[in-house]
């Protein structure tokens, strides 16, 4: 049976809302929507719901640890680390459990997938985040790698400048305004035309 976002949805939200997530409605980075907390004054941990693209009756997360509440930006100096699914920070021990059949014929796979319609999979997904999402918070390396990226501060910076604007009295130009290139703009752009 195939997986839609609004069935998955309706199986985890009040599961996860009962972790401390908060519900983001659509995430334009996920295939779900997506879950954020705020852990302490400085952080904010994402869980993101993703429903695979080939095997469409199951799903996973990935968890996004930054100092801003922007999902999965991966480029400048933000460590790759940021962004970690739930079975990468699973143990030998617990895929072998999750895995007895793969094990058991020599495959090891890591990356762990979830079919809501068999069994206990939503308590399973659970408390697979109850178990990994202190595991992603005790990274002390990723930390100070967050607190080392000049790309996160300038992403943090621009989300307090952003903030401060909208709590601002500064009118905002309706929909309806248009914006004219001024002249100097015009007479650059038609010197670069052919």
């Amino acid at each position: 049976m195939k997986l839609k976002k609004k069935e998955l949805l309706r199986m985890i939200k009040p599961r996860l809302i009962e972790l401390g997530y908060t519900w983001f409605k659509e995430s334009y980075i996920s295939d779900c929507d997506c879950f954020c907390k705020k852990i302490n004054k400085e952080f904010y941990l994402s869980l993101c719901p993703t429903i695979h693209r080939f095997y469409d009756d199951q799903f996973t997360a990935n968890y996004y640890l930054s100092t801003t509440n922007t999902i999965f930006a991966r480029y400048g100096d933000i460590p790759f680390e940021c962004g970690k699914r739930i079975g990468f920070l699973l143990n030998e021990e617990e895929l072998k459990e999750y895995f007895k059949e793969e094990y058991e014929a020599g495959y090891q796979p890591k990356d762990v997938w979830w079919n809501p319609y068999k069994g206990n999979s939503i308590d399973d997904f659970i408390s697979k985040v109850r178990l990994t999402e202190p595991r992603m918070l005790s990274n002390k390396e990723l930390i100070v790698d967050i607190y080392k990226s000049k790309t996160i501060s300038e992403l943090k910076n621009e989300s307090v400048q952003t903030k401060k604007i909208f709590q601002s009295k500064i009118p905002l130009p309706s929909l309806n305004t248009t914006i004219s290139l001024s002249v100097q703009s015009t007479t650059v752009l038609s010197s670069l035309s052919p």
